[in-house]
C-alpha cells in the first residue's frame, strides 16, 4: 500500500478518535476557554477593550517580550493550545500580556500554565484537530509562501492528504511543515530541475528519494535496453531553523474610515483606541547576530542580499551600513541601543533594497534634520517595516526614493518622527506620536512627518498624534501627494498642512483636536487642514472636528525655496463633502500679500461641506472674518448644510 494511501486511511481514523475521545491537556488557555474556534482562536478578551483592572494583583509591568520568553523556554508553540486550537501567537501574548496588566491572571500563574504546555503535549492534541483545519491550515502556509501544491508525482489534494496524516500521527508538527514550505519557496528545498537524478540501463525496480524536506516516496521504474535514461528531480536538504520576529508591543492603530457627504457621516473612532500589531513575516535562516557582536561586521563578511537575523538582547552602539539587497530581522526583543551618542543605526551607503524590520531602536543621537534610519548616497527601494523607532534624537525614519515605511510605532523622537525627500514613496499603517521632544521651532521644521521634494508620495492610513508641531506636512515642491484614510488627532500644529506644493488630494482623514500650540495661534494657523501658497489641492471626504480652525488657505508672498511646477500661490484649491466642527476658529481663504486674486481668478472654492458650529457669529475668513450669511453671499458652499 502506498504512503499517500496509508496518509488517507489514518486521517479517517483520526477523525473517529476526535469525535470521541477528550482533549490531551485541558480546553483554551490554561484551562480557561474552550475550542470552539479552532481557525481564528479561541473567543479571547482584547488587549484593547475594557479590562476591568484589579489593582490588588495588577503588574503593569510585564511586556509581551517576557510572555514570549516564556513560551520559548519551555519550547512551546505559542499559537496552540492544550487542546489544539489555534490561535494567532501575537495576540496571545498580547492578550495575556494585558490581562496579567489588569490583575486578572498573575504572572507566576501563567508561568506554571506554560510550563505544564510541554511540546510532546501540544503536538498530540493535534490530533484532535479535524482533518478540515489541518488541511486548510497547510493550504494556508502554501498561499501565503506563493508555492504550488501539486509536484510531478502527487496531486494537489495527495500532497495535502499525506502532510495532514504526518501532522496529524505526530511525525510532523506544523512549525516543521511552515519552514520547509518557505524553503521551497526560497528555492532551498523541494524538486530542484537543475540537479536531476539520472538513471540508465535495463530492468525494473524502484527510485527513493524525498521530498518537502524530509518525506521518503518510492517509484516504481523500467528501462529498456535503448531507453532513454529516466531522469527524475531530486531535493537538497531541509531548509534551517525558521526564526520568526515579532513586533513591537504597540503600533499603528487603524483610521476610522470616514464617508461625508452633503447629509451623512459618520463619527470618528475614539482617539484612545490601539491595535493589535500586525501580522510579522517569517525568515527561514539567516546570519544570527547575538547581542555583544559586531552587526557591521557580519555585513562586512558575507555578500549583498544577505539576511541577518538580530538575536534578542541589547544590541549597544551598532551603526550599520548595508549591502544592497541585505534583510535585518529582529526576534522578539532585539534592541538597537545608540547609548546617547552613535548617531545613526542603518545608512552610511547608497545601497539599494534593504529591508529592516522587527527591531527596537533607540537612543541614538541624530542631530537636527538627520535620520536614525537614513537615505545616505540615494539609498532607493528601502523596506522599513514593524519597528519601534524611540527616544532618539533628530528624526526617527527619514526615507528615500521607493522607500515603503510600513507599520512602524515612531515616537518621542527629537525633531521630527518621519522625513521623506524624493519620489515614490509609501508611508502606510504607522503610528507617529509624541515626536519633537526637543521643542525645535516646528515653524521651521518638527513635529510627526515632515515631505520635502516629493513626486507620487501616499500618506496612508497612519494613526498620527500628540505631536509637537504639524501632523502630517507637505513642505515645498512636492506634486502628487495623496493624504487618504489617516487619524491625525491632538498635534500642536495643524493637522494635515500643504504648503508650496501641487495637484495634491487630501481625502478621507479624521482630523480632531490639532492646531493648539503656543505657536499656531492667530489667523488660520491651527486649522485642522490648512493649504498655504499651494495650487490645485483637492480637499474631500474629511471629518474635521474641533480644531483651533476648521479647512483653510493661505496666500502669502515666500522668499524661501525655488518652485519647480509653476508659482507658489493659493489657487484651484477645491474643498468639498467635508465634516466641519468648529467652536473656535475659521473655514476659509485668508492672504497676506495684497492679492485679491486669491478670492476670484483663482479658483478657490468651498461646496457641500456639513458645519456644525458653536454660539459664535463668526466662523469664515473671506476677505475679512464674515458670519454665515456673508460666506453664503460670497458664493461659497451654495450647497452646504448647517446644523
Amino acid at each position: 500500500m502506498s504512503i499517500i494511501k496509508r496518509g488517507a486511511m489514518a486521517l479517517v481514523v483520526i477523525a473517529l478518535i476526535a469525535a470521541t475521545v477528550p482533549a490531551v491537556v485541558g480546553s483554551g488557555d490554561f484551562g480557561s476557554e474552550t475550542s470552539s474556534s479552532i481557525v481564528k482562536g479561541p473567543q479571547h478578551s482584547s488587549p484593547q477593550g475594557a479590562l476591568a483592572v484589579n489593582a490588588v494583583t495588577a503588574q503593569p509591568g510585564v511586556t509581551p517580550e517576557m510572555i514570549s520568553g516564556m513560551f520559548q523556554q519551555v519550547g512551546v508553540d505559542a499559537a496552540i493550545h492544550a487542546d489544539g486550537s489555534y490561535e494567532d501567537p501575537r495576540q496571545r501574548v498580547e492578550r495575556i500580556t494585558a490581562e496579567i496588566n489588569a490583575g486578572l491572571r498573575t504572572e507566576a500563574e501563567v508561568r506554571e500554565a506554560i510550563s505544564r504546555l510541554t511540546a510532546d503535549q501540544v503536538q498530540r492534541s493535534g490530533q484532535l484537530q479535524s482533518t478540515e483545519v489541518i488541511v486548510a491550515r497547510i493550504r494556508g502556509f502554501f498561499e501565503t509562501a506563493g508555492v504550488l501544491i501539486p509536484t510531478p508525482i502527487e496531486s494537489e489534494e495527495d500532497r495535502l492528504a499525506r502532510i495532514a496524516s504526518q501532522i496529524a500521527s505526530g511525525e510532523r508538527s506544523f512549525a516543521e511543515v511552515q519552514q520547509t514550505i518557505e524553503g521551497i519557496a526560497a528555492g532551498r528545498v523541494g524538486f530542484n530541475p537543475d540537479a536531476p537524478a539520472r538513471f540508465g540501463g535495463t530492468g525494473a525496480g524502484t527510485i527513493g528519494f524525498t521530498i518537502d524536506g524530509g518525506t521518503e516516496v518510492s517509484i516504481p521504474i523500467t528501462s529498456g535496453i535503448n531507453s532513454s535514461p529516466v531522469v527524475i528531480p531530486t531535493t537538497v536538504a531541509p531548509a534551517p531553523t525558521t526564526v520568526t520576529t515579532a513586533a513591537p508591543k504597540v503600533l499603528a492603530v487603524a483610521p476610522s474610515t470616514t464617508t461625508t457627504a452633503s447629509s451623512t457621516t459618520t463619527q470618528p473612532a475614539p482617539t484612545t483606541t490601539t491595535t493589535q500589531p500586525p501580522a510579522t513575516k517569517p525568515v527561514s535562516g539567516g546570519v544570527v547576530v547575538r547581542a555583544g557582536e559586531s552587526i557591521q561586521g557580519a555585513v562586512d563578511a558575507n555578500p549583498v542580499g544577505t539576511t541577518f537575523v538580530v538575536k534578542a538582547g541589547v544590541h549597544k552602539g551598532q551603526s550599520v551600513k548595508p549591502k544592497a539587497g541585505d534583510t535585518f530581522v529582529g526576534e522578539p526583543g532585539a534592541v538597537l541601543d545608540g547609548g546617547g551618542v552613535t548617531e545613526f543605526a542603518f545608512g552610511g551607503t547608497g545601497a539599494d533594497d534593504v529591508t529592516i524590520r522587527g527591531l527596537v531602536i533607540e537612543k541614538y543621537e541624530s542631530p537636527l534634520q538627520e535620520g536614525v534610519i537614513r537615505h545616505s548616497g540615494g539609498a532607493e527601494g528601502w523596506v522599513v517595516e514593524d519597528n519601534e523607532v524611540r527616544n532618539n534624537g533628530g528624526v526617527g525614519i527619514f526615507g528615500g526614493a521607493d522607500w515603503k515605511i510600513l507599520r512602524n510605532y515612531v515616537h518621542h523622537n527629537g525633531q521630527l518622527g518621519v522625513k521623506v525627500a524624493r519620489s515614490g514613496v509609501l508611508v502606510a499603517d504607522n503610528e507617529i506620536a509624541f515626536n519633537n521632544t526637543d521643542n525645535v521651532d516646528y515653524n521651521w521644521e518638527a513635529g510627526g512627518a515632515k515631505f520635502v521634494e516629493t513626486t507620487n508620495l501616499v500618506v496612508r492610513n497612519n494613526y498620527v498624534h500628540d505631536n509637537v508641531g504639524p501632523g502630517l506636512w507637505t513642505d515645498r515642491n512636492n506634486i502628487g501627494t495623496v493624504f487618504e484614510g489617516n487619524r491625525v488627532i491632538d498635534n500642536a500644529g495643524p493637522g494635515i498642512k500643504a504648503e508650496k506644493s501641487y495637484r495634491q488630494v487630501v481625502r478621507n482623514n479624521v482630523v480632531e483636536g490639532n492646531g493648539f500650540g503656543s505657536r499656531s495661534k492667530g489667523w488660520v494657523d491651527g486649522a485642522g487642514i490648512l493649504v498655504r501658497i499651494s495650487s490645485d489641492v483637492e480637499v474631500y471626504g474629511n471629518t474635521v472636528r474641533f480644531n483651533n480652525d476648521g479647512i483653510a488657505g493661505i496666500h502669502a508672498v515666500s522668499n524661501h525655496g525655488t518652485p519647480k511646477y509653476g508659482p507658489f500661490q493659493l489657487s484651484g484649491l477645491w474643498v468639498h463633502d467635508n465634516l466641519i466642527a468648529m467652536n473656535v476658529g475659521y473655514t476659509g481663504v485668508v492672504s497676506s500679500a495684497g492679492e485679491s486674486s486669491v478670492w476670484g481668478v483663482w479658483n478657490n472654492r468651498f461646496d457641500r461641506n456639513t458645519y456644525q458650529l458653536g454660539s459664535g457669529s463668526e466662523y469664515f475668513a473671506w476677505q475679512g472674518y464674515i458670519t454665515t450669511t456673508d460666506w453664503k453671499k460670497a458664493g461659497q458652499d451654495p450647497n452646504g448644510t448647517w446644523k
